[in-house]
């Protein structure tokens, strides 16, 4: 059974670590959302791997000037969006309700970081989609 207050404790963890990486990211251009999900998910499996199975991370879309875009953003299992890079769209866009993958984050570690063969103590972001976009 789940309790409220480890909910809680995952919740305050997650964003903690959010608010660092977006501190570090320019997530205010295009395509910054996929390199904010891959450090996010390498910098959860650091602090505590069991962490990577209470997110998923969504790729989805944006409505912005009636175009859909692709998105990526990562969501707790309480239902809570974590999403720092909403804001590489324009005033007034919004996210659609359409969902192209959803991964759980240990899928995504494993798929991404792991099958990329990255070295996750001594990494070079030039490996990383987030290369480019990194303060």
């Amino acid at each position: 059974m789940i309790r409220l207050i480890d909910l809680l404790k995952e919740n305050i963890n997650l964003n903690k670590l959010a608010t660092d990486i977006a501190n570090k990211v320019n997530c205010n251009v295009k395509g910054s959302c996929v390199g904010f999900a891959e450090l996010f998910v390498l910098d959860v499996y650091k602090q505590d791997p069991s962490l990577l199975d209470t997110f998923d991370i969504i790729e989805g879309y944006v409505i912005e000037n009636g175009r859909k875009l692709q998105h990526t953003w990562i969501e707790t299992k309480s239902g809570q969006k974590i999403d720092p890079t909403f804001k590489q769209f324009e005033d007034g866009s919004e996210n659609s309700t359409q969902i192209k993958s959803k991964y759980s984050g240990k899928k995504y570690f494993d798929d991404t970081i792991k099958f990329n063969k990255l070295d996750i103590y001594n990494i070079d972001t030039s490996k990383m989609t987030i290369g480019k976009w990194y303060k």
